[in-house]
């Protein structure tokens, strides 16, 4: 059986085209506001075995698909067409199961994190992978049992926007495709086919339906109230697409398509819903296209076909039922930008360097992530000059920046340093809703943390290690350190105090006399100075807190846990970009246009 990979541009407003598409049939007129009936068909790939489980991976701009028969996924893009890409997908000998055709990977999704999600035919689990090409995969399994019991062969999956994975599990693990029915065996221990419901967040896997003899594509409205179903028809030839309420779970037939299945070869399959709540199905006939109230709007013959889905385009339109107006994804960003900040969570930043690379484009990423995934880090005041002209780096966080606008000159005027400190630093955001203030002192049991040490991806000469500690507070960090000096160091606290004041972004202010002796009164202090948002990207040093006795310098210092990496990053760039060689010059020129602000 010979199969094929199709991209389909139902959504065009620029076809050169200008007859009608006679493969398109349009039920309904309002559908062509989505469906371009003058649109092509452009066959991406051809004798792939058995097709399924198509996925479009935005950062990439790329398609994702699985290969059942050959245990494989493929990746195609515009620039390389089709290559392998994980093998295997779905068969690697973690469960018992019989050995005939159907045990590949079949439905996959994209987490929030970058991970593939498989659903495992052979497996019979939902399974995690990275998006990375690999001939030897380190799955992680998400769920594999209900109830104590071996799933059967989950098939197809969809995420609801809470993070939910609502999946599918048929019995194709055992399907004989040369006897074309399913076999008995000792390995199958449910006796029914289950719609399920699972919640990463408190590892529960729910039951939603066993009342769908053979489910298989599934999807979820925009506004996540429903999940839609396709019942196959595969044993009593009565397909139908099933809606189930979330809230309720209330089994419905939203489509019975028994009519069209008498005279047109197919089953409904896959699934994907549009961000205009029409649902693009496998079915008989080819794709058809359902309304949320249940009419066939359109079809499109393609004979039998196993799944849809659809590019970037539309997974950025499905963003304006959620009130949001946005244009391009992430790949027309790339194709424009010299540059990128990366600011998403911590751990994503090696998938993301990848994206960057490929597109050829500089990257600056953040203290969540690691100096050795980046290979470089940056503080403006500790070596923008080794920063020029490289292809990426990691602008450090707010407490090594804190750290370093202070110990770099020391060590430049010393030539050695030896610190010991400790991280006095809040145990929430400021914005945060969820946790803290709570009625504890917690101490980071990380010995050392990782504030000192990581000063020394800066400027490895200082030899530093620290201490964390948690406090009930949203408001600021504050620093307690003891710098031990060389002998023969020359310094005294006022020659000290003088050579921080001669540093841009560090504020010194004597607490007695100006009544400012708290993190609170800092923050009160940068709003008197026309920081509306209380973004202080200067620290702050208590002058009556600075000492030097011989060799010892002690003092503390208050750090904004947000806003000191700000310029950073832009400094960073110039060095990036190579525009500005003196880091002081870069700073004035970001401090003045931060000033101008406020004037």
């Amino acid at each position: 059986m010979r199969y094929f990979l199709i991209l389909f541009a139902i959504i065009s407003f620029n076809c050169s085209k200008s007859e009608i598409n006679k493969k398109i049939k349009i039920y309904d007129s309002s559908i062509e506001s989505i469906i371009d009936v003058l649109s092509e068909i452009e066959i991406l790939a051809d004798s792939i075995s058995l097709p399924e489980g198509p996925v479009w991976d935005k950062g990439s701009n790329s398609l994702l698909f699985v290969d059942i028969m050959n245990n494989k996924i493929h990746k195609w893009s515009e620039s390389k067409g089709v290559l392998e890409y994980i093998s295997p997908s779905g068969n690697t000998g973690y469960a018992p199961n019989v050995d005939l055709g159907l045990l590949g990977a079949n439905g996959l999704a994209i987490d929030n994190d970058g991970k593939i999600i498989l659903c495992q035919h052979g497996d019979r689990r939902l399974a995690s992978v990275k998006n990375i090409a690999s001939d030897n995969p380190d799955f992680k399994t998400i769920v594999d049992k209900y109830d104590g019991k071996r799933l059967n062969s989950p098939n197809d999956l969809v995420f609801s926007n809470d993070g939910s994975i609502y999946f599918t599990d048929p019995a194709f693990g055992f399907f004989d495709l040369d006897a074309f029915q399913f076999v008995e065996s000792e390995f199958k221990k449910l006796d029914f086919n289950g719609v399920y419901k699972f919640n990463p967040s408190s590892n529960k896997l729910q039951l939603i339906t066993d009342q769908i003899d053979l489910p298989n594509g599934i999807g979820i409205s925009p506004d996540n109230k429903f999940i839609y179903v396709n019942k196959m028809g595969f044993i009593d030839s009565n397909p139908k697409v099933m809606k189930i309420d979330i809230e309720s779970n209330e089994l419905t037939t939203l489509f019975n398509g028994k009519e069209l299945s008498e005279n047109q070869e197919g089953y409904f399959d896959g699934m994907v819903v549009h961000s205009s709540g029409n649902i693009f199905t496998s079915g008989p006939g080819g794709l058809l296209v359902i309304s949320p109230i249940g009419k066939l709007m359109a079809k499109i013959d393609f004979g039998h076909i196993t799944n849809v889905t659809f590019d970037d385009k539309e997974k950025i339109a499905a963003f304006a039922t959620a009130g949001y107006e946005c244009h391009g994804g992430l790949s027309d960003l790339l194709s424009v930008a010299d540059i990128v900040i990366d600011c998403s969570p911590g751990k994503l930043g090696a998938e993301n360097k990848a994206k960057y690379q490929s597109a050829g484009i500089k990257w600056i990423f953040q203290g969540g992530e690691k100096h050795a995934m980046t290979g470089m880090s940056y503080t403006s005041c500790a070596n923008h000059a080794a920063n020029m002209n490289v292809e990426g780096t990691r602008v450090v966080s707010c407490n090594t920046t804190g750290l370093s606008r202070t110990l770099v000159p020391l060590y430049e005027h010393c030539g050695e340093l030896s610190v010991e400190c400790t991280m006095i630093r809040r145990a929430a955001d400021p914005g945060d809703s969820k946790k803290g203030p709570i009625n504890a002192i917690k101490p980071v049991l990380k010995v050392p943390s990782h504030h000192g040490p990581d000063v020394m991806t800066v400027k490895p000469e200082i030899k530093i290690n620290s201490l964390a500690v948690a406090v009930p507070t949203t408001i600021m960090h504050v620093h307690s350190i003891v710098a031990t000096l060389p002998e023969n160091h020359g310094l005294t606290t006022e020659s000290v105090l003088e050579m921080w004041s001669s540093c841009p972004r560090v504020v010194i202010m004597n607490g007695a006399e100006t009544g400012i002796t708290t993190t609170a009164e800092v923050m009160e202090f940068a709003r008197d100075m026309g920081r509306t948002w209380g973004d202080l990207h200067e620290i702050f040093v208590w002058e009556d807190g600075v000492k030097l006795v011989g060799n010892n310098l002690y003092y503390f210092q208050a750090i904004h846990q947000e806003s000191d990496v700000i310029p950073e990053n832009i400094d960073a760039i110039r060095a990036l970009m190579g525009t500005e060689s003196d880091w002081r010059a870069s700073v004035q020129k970001t401090d003045a246009a931060i000033a101008s602000l406020f004037e």
